[in-house]
């Protein structure tokens, strides 16, 4: 469980996958097969999609912000 300092409490139950999957799969790191089942989670869940969108916003900017 995570909570911040909004006393916004977060249990890994929340997500549709586990945060380590979700990480790995953000990082490419899962098989083909794990990769499209985790895609296939994100295209039904609004609130997966805006993540990953977020995600690669945050990967484009910090690339043009690299020297």
């Amino acid at each position: 469980m995570i909570q911040d300092d909004f006393n916004f409490t977060l249990n890994s139950s929340d997500f549709p996958v586990s945060i380590e999957e979700f990480a790995a799969y953000l990082d490419g790191n899962l098989s083909d097969d794990e990769m499209k089942a985790v895609s296939s989670v994100i295209a039904n869940d609004d609130a997966m999609q805006d993540i990953v969108l977020n995600s690669q916003t945050i990967d484009e900017t910090l690339s043009n912000c690299e020297p």
